[in-house]
């Protein structure tokens, strides 16, 4: 098969980042500006429409042919390119994209920073100069839309007549685009994604293609109710307060400073320790917070996504991304849809009649039923997606799957018979914790008193990471109060555990979870090992040296074959091996001895360290891993790739799935398809064969015409 790589460069008056692929390259104003093409190793060639309308003959035979791949780095763009913008509709199939293979390395999505620390040399680099040249040449100089004497001026652009220099550097941007893509595709061949990874993308870029139905009822419905709102809500801040500017930060808190208000930040999180009593507020400055909070609600902005980016066939497209995490999950982008408010109790409870008063625009039932309009539009976000006439939405969650996982890969029994058994985990756990039998701890929760088995939750959940009970600490900056270990992942749940209980749940969790306590120190005594020996496959769980012989006979521990193995390629990359298939990667490991202190006893322990992007600096930063770390990225590695499986057995019965949250599918079906939840439930419990039978599953869910929580 031969090989064609491909970039283009395009120009509209919409803007691709408000109104979405979909609608850009739709849009009669978008076109062709420039498009730069390479076939094999050859030197790249630029087709300029404004010279030659027709595109060349060998670049549309290319697009035309089904034995030539094309290669584009974020190819779902030039491929709507190609198909709406060339009327040559080529098959994902006949695609590869090397950002793909970039984000299942590790690396960046974003082909500048990939090529740098794949250390391409300085001619095989993108070109660094091509955000001024966008700017310069993509976006209108003036958008038009103005009355003149001669009718409605056009939109104007600047051009090669314009600035012929920066056209020049432009068309040669361009073409360096094309050998960058390349080069670092040449890097990174010896790490290709095996070919079921290759299938997920395919089926990736079918979600992102079918897209969420939107109801545009409730998108104006909310809009208008919110806006409606705020006004009087913003004049309500002002009547209180004198304050000229509500939404101004700075004039904000200097007024709420003269209201016993200490703090000197309105974040969040101080505004919330306020509003709690850590400050003498006076009733007005209470009143102007809640008000501000209400007026500060996301969702106003989440809709205006809504409407900017569905198409107009009422499908809301590409808001995922591929391997938007390390560990391969997901991610979500666009409206975010991901991230989206839970509803209040009462709208919960009520959310039929919140969603009709909403698509109606009633504003004067919802004040009459709810009380808090904003919270109403709020709280029926996900009611924005509705299904079409004839179709239902189906939707299913995978039950406790990482606890599921953790037991697989510790090879727990303790873990696993829970799930075997059908019992719940958390009350489980809480007999071991509280001493208490598991029927009493049920008819316990069951007759309302649910603290036992909330406590539970964060050490079933996170306790698996080697986190430790944690403390309550504060902030020398801030002054503020945070939480560490477990005391502060269980804060992040909102649940209140006290020092006593975490320490008590992380004793409990090490001495009844014994497998999962030694997986710890396997996984990382696996990948020093494989960092010391390049070339090695190291296998977690399997003993290297003699000493470590002893030890497992020792404690009588059965040595298995491995489920997951470690090999490190130089000094480069160190490589994760996942029971599925695919592997996880490391970049720049390296390991160090280093003096720790414990009970007043100093001691040398191992520290491994990689390079990573930092999430707050965006920059690629070294950083140290350790057991529990790694134990949690091969987890969600291995409940991720459960959830692919089930994914790929429903689209192949016929689930039409627009979107996956976290480990939840959401499917469309027609009602009389004969497709429901049970179906949909019995895919996502199939065991992938690479389990061997060893990971009990188990799916729930529900079928609605609007999208919500379970």
């Amino acid at each position: 098969m031969s090989v064609l790589h491909l970039d283009y460069e395009t120009r509209s008056v919409v803007d691709l980042e408000v109104v979405g692929a979909d609608n850009y390259v739709r849009h009669p104003s978008t076109s062709i500006l420039l498009a730069a093409y390479a076939f094999e190793e050859n030197k790249p060639k630029l087709w300029q429409p404004h010279l030659h309308p027709e595109i060349p003959e060998d670049l549309e035979d290319a697009l035309q042919d089904c034995f030539c791949e094309v290669h584009a780095w974020n190819s779902s763009f030039e491929r709507n390119v190609t198909k709406f913008l060339l009327g040559i509709d080529k098959p994902t199939e006949e695609w590869r994209d090397p950002m793909i293979m970039a984000r299942y390395l590790g690396l960046p999505g974003k082909l500048e920073a990939a090529g740098s620390l794949l250390g391409l040399r300085p001619d095989q680099l993108k070109l660094g100069i091509g955000d001024r040249l966008i700017n310069l040449f993509c976006y209108p100089e003036d958008e038009g839309g103005e009355e003149t004497l001669f009718g409605m001026s056009k939109p104007t652009f600047r051009d090669y007549r314009t600035d012929p220099k920066d056209w020049e550097l432009f068309c040669k941007y361009n073409k360096q685009d094309v050998v960058a893509e390349r080069s670092c595709e040449n890097k990174m061949s010896k790490f290709l994604p095996p070919e079921e990874e290759w299938e997920t993308w395919r089926l990736d870029q079918k979600i992102n293609a079918t897209g969420w139905p939107v109801d545009r009822l409730t998108v104006d419905g909310a809009r208008e109710i919110a806006l409606r709102e705020r006004v009087p809500l913003l004049a309500q801040i002002r009547n209180i307060s004198g304050i000229d500017n509500p939404n101004s930060r700075s004039q904000m808190l200097e007024w709420l400073q003269t209201q016993n208000y200490t703090f000197s930040s309105l974040g969040k999180d101080f505004v919330a320790r306020a509003m709690a009593g850590e400050c003498d507020l006076t009733e007005d400055a209470k009143k102007v917070l809640d008000l501000r909070t209400q007026t500060s609600k996301s969702s106003v902005s989440k809709y205006t996504a809504l409407a900017d980016m569905t198409s107009p066939d009422g499908r809301l497209r590409n808001q995922y991304t591929f391997y938007g995490a390390h560990t391969g999950r997901w991610a979500a982008h666009g409206a975010n849809v991901g991230n989206f408010p839970k509803p209040t109790k009462d709208v919960e409870k009520r959310l039929d009649l919140a969603v009709d008063l909403v698509r109606k625009m009633d504003y004067d039932g919802i004040v009459r039923e709810f009380g808090k309009p904003l919270e109403v539009a709020s709280s029926v976000l996900r009611s924005a997606f509705r299904a079409p006439e004839g179709y239902k939405f189906v939707v299913a969650d995978l039950n406790a799957i990482e606890n599921r996982g953790l037991g697989y890969i510790a090879r727990c029994d303790e873990i696993l018979r829970v799930f075997r058994e059908k019992r719940d985990p958390y009350l489980s756990f809480a007999v071991q914790m509280y001493g208490d039998t598991y029927e009493n701890l049920m008819a316990e929760y069951k007759a309302g008193d649910k603290t036992k088995r909330t406590i539970c939750k964060a050490p079933v959940l996170g306790g698996g990471y080697q986190l430790g009970p944690g403390d309550e600490k504060i902030d020398q900056e801030t002054g503020m109060v945070f939480y560490t270990g477990l005391m502060g992942y269980a804060r992040k749940m909102g649940i209140e555990m006290s020092h006593q209980d975490a320490v008590l749940s992380i004793q409990v969790l090490r001495e009844s979870w014994k497998e999962v306590k030694w997986l710890w120190k396997d996984t990382e005594q696996a990948a020093v090992f494989a960092i010391r020996h390049p070339g090695t496959i190291v296998g977690v769980g399997v003993p290297q040296t003699k000493r470590e012989i002893e030890y497992f006979e020792s404690i009588g521990r059965k040595i298995y074959d491995p489920i997951a193995s470690f090999k490190c390629h130089s000094d480069k990359l160190l490589e994760f091996l996942l029971p599925s298939g695919r592997s996880l990667f490391y970049w720049s490991p390296r390991v160090e001895v280093v003096k720790k202190t414990w009970k007043g006893r100093e001691y040398n322990q191992d520290m491994i360290y990689y390079k990573s992007r930092d999430q707050k600096t965006k920059q690629w930063v070294e950083t140290d891993t350790f057991g529990g770390h790694l134990v949690e990225n091969w987890d969600q590695a291995v409940s991720r790739d459960v959830l692919v499986h089930g994914m790929k057995l429903a689209d192949k019965m016929g689930f039409e799935i627009v979107g996956t949250t976290y480990d939840e599918i959401i499917a469309l079906t027609r009602l009389d398809s004969g497709l429901g939840v049970k179906e949909l439930v019995q895919c996502m419990s199939v065991q992938p064969y690479w389990t061997n039978g060893e990971f009990p599953l188990d799916a729930a869910g529900f079928e609605d015409i609007i999208y919500r929580k379970d």
